[in-house]
């Protein structure tokens, strides 16, 4: 039961910790919210991306 609450918790991170570090980091950064805003806003589509690419089909 440990090993399963470990790769949930370890999913919700990877899938759900980039809407929060991203906007922090970028604004750190000097970029405007605009920017982080925008950033954040392309996160699926390059989830999606990955997703699809990373295992072609035969």
């Amino acid at each position: 039961m440990a090993f399963g609450l470990v790769g949930a918790l370890s999913g919700y991170l990877v899938l759900f910790g980039p809407l929060v570090l991203v906007p922090v980091v970028l604004s750190a950064g000097g970029c405007s919210e605009l920017t982080a805003g925008a950033v954040l806003t392309a996160l699926p589509a390059g989830f999606a991306s990955a997703a699809t690419g990373c295992c072609p089909a035969p």
